[in-house]
């Protein structure tokens, strides 16, 4: 499993700063729902645009449940290997890629978004009937980005709302975990 973690700084101070030392577990396991569960695990490395060689993505295990959880930060669109602030300067028609790579990374990531307005508009519709009635990519862009910000932040708020990003289904993240079993204090295994 994978939470997005809302960070504030850009990929390069992540990486100069090694703040990958300083993400703490989420207070609850996503997994089974205790608290002060979560344990150090490992880190695994990532590939993203814009930056040399990997960046580092801390992981938890569970002591109760052995279930991980990723701790990806929100500077990355998930699944992808895209900065959020480059997508919304491509977007918004501000920037073009540094790299012929970036370039590309880019326009593939806004093709994908293209591809993804008819299902993204049919989730997006039950709970925001204001939302824009064509498919045109365009106007779901800035719409998207009226309502939630960035890449970043739209992603979160589809991550939460949908269990989606603007490019597809993201099943690495369950909107809320699952509740806790209730045990009975007279409860008996029957024979």
């Amino acid at each position: 499993m994978q939470i997005i973690h809302m960070m504030s700084c850009t990929a390069q101070e992540y990486v100069s700063g090694a703040l990958q030392k300083l993400i703490r577990p989420p207070e609850q396991c996503p997994h089974c729902g205790r608290s002060r569960a979560l344990h150090a695990l490992a880190y695994y490395g990532r590939y993203l645009s814009g930056i040399v060689g990997k960046i580092t993505i801390r992981r938890f295990r569970c002591r109760y449940c052995g279930g991980s959880v990723s701790m990806l930060p929100s500077f990355i669109q998930p699944y992808r290997f895209l900065q959020n602030h480059l997508f919304d300067m491509f977007m918004d028609g501000r920037s073009n890629g540094d790299t012929v790579r970036g370039q590309e990374l880019l326009e593939r990531g806004w093709l994908q978004f293209r591809r993804e307005i008819p299902d993204l508009a049919n989730v997006i519709r039950t709970t925001a009937p204001r939302s824009p009635k064509s498919h045109d990519p365009e106007r779901w862009w800035r719409f998207l980005r009226l309502q939630y910000g960035g890449a970043a932040m739209i992603t979160q708020g589809l991550v939460m709302a949908f269990q989606r990003t603007m490019f597809g289904k993201y099943d690495c993240h369950r909107a809320t975990p699952p509740p806790r079993p209730i045990l009975c204090p007279n409860y008996q295994l029957m024979a």
